[in-house]
């Protein structure tokens, strides 16, 4: 009986924490970006979680802050972006919120960070702005609840980034060097 009891609140508090998901699953597929910025960029990342409760979605700091990394590279926005200090401007990205689905055949999530972007040597901040998106997962995503709720968060935070690195591709900086 003993046994019964450690196995049942073992598989609730493993059932109550969740792994972030990969940086992969919150990369968005295509960034269009209108300029070259020829300066390079470290990122980083706040408001996420690790380890994730169920209620939270599964975003850690490191997902995320790779997430846009691979964004930035893919896109060509900056001449170089990474994790690493000592480049020409740092872009901080904060998670204010992402709202979680419950329950649905189609499930709705929104999610809303902000961009700040500084050059490194002045620490001069050009750049702000807060992002809302959202994205619609439907059966057709997945027949299984909880993989349709995680779907629509992840397609929400991608499509954030995506608008927000097309954004910032948009801003006329001035070589820091």
């Amino acid at each position: 009986m003993r046994s019964l009891a450690i196995a049942g609140a073992v598989a609730i508090l493993t059932a109550c924490s969740a792994p972030p998901a990969p940086p992969a699953l919150l990369t968005p597929p295509r960034v269009e970006a209108t300029t070259r910025h020829p300066g390079t960029v470290e990122v980083t990342a706040t408001g996420g979680c690790a380890p994730c409760s169920i209620a939270q979605a599964g975003i850690s700091d490191e997902s995320l802050a790779e997430a846009v990394v691979a964004a930035l590279r893919e896109s060509g926005t900056f001449a170089g972006a990474g994790r690493d200090s000592g480049s020409d401007y740092r872009l901080a990205v904060q998670i204010f919120r992402v709202d979680m689905p419950v329950v649905g055949l189609s499930m709705r999530s929104q999610a809303e960070l902000g961009w700040t972007l500084t050059e490194q040597r002045t620490g001069r901040q050009v750049w702000q702005r807060s992002f809302q998106t959202a994205h619609v997962a439907t059966f057709g995503d997945s027949p299984i609840g909880q993989l349709r709720a995680e779907r629509a968060w992840q397609g929400a935070v991608a499509a954030n980034i995506a608008e927000a690195v097309a954004a910032l591709s948009r801003v006329p900086l001035t070589p820091v060097r």
